[in-house]
């Protein structure tokens, strides 16, 4: 797992969370911030989940003006990228253009 902070813009920055897992599935892609939804509800023990965590965050990032974006295929791992303005003068708007995505 590798986590990065970044500057991207005078108004924003990003924080990027990369792990080397199994990937998720791009029709999944959606779905994974949705309150309880698990992609693959088969796992047990250390590496089962509620479902939670990614709805929270998504929560979380939007309530502060920022979004949250991820890349991920099967067998390639997944990187999450939360994009917060500097201040609250700055929130995302959906036409910025914040690195190479807009948002």
């Amino acid at each position: 797992m590798a986590v990065r902070l970044r500057h991207v813009s005078d108004r924003f920055w990003a924080i990027e969370v990369e792990d080397t897992g199994p990937g998720i599935p791009e029709e999944e892609h959606e779905r994974i911030f949705e309150a309880f939804y698990r992609v693959d509800p088969t796992l047990v023990g250390h590496k089962r989940g509620t479902g939670l965590g990614l709805a929270s965050v998504k929560q979380l990032v939007e309530l502060m003006g920022g979004t949250v974006h991820l890349a991920s295929r099967p067998g390639e791992g997944s990187t999450f990228t939360v994009i917060l303005p500097h201040s609250s003068r700055d929130r995302i708007d959906q036409t910025d253009k914040v690195g190479e995505k807009e948002v």
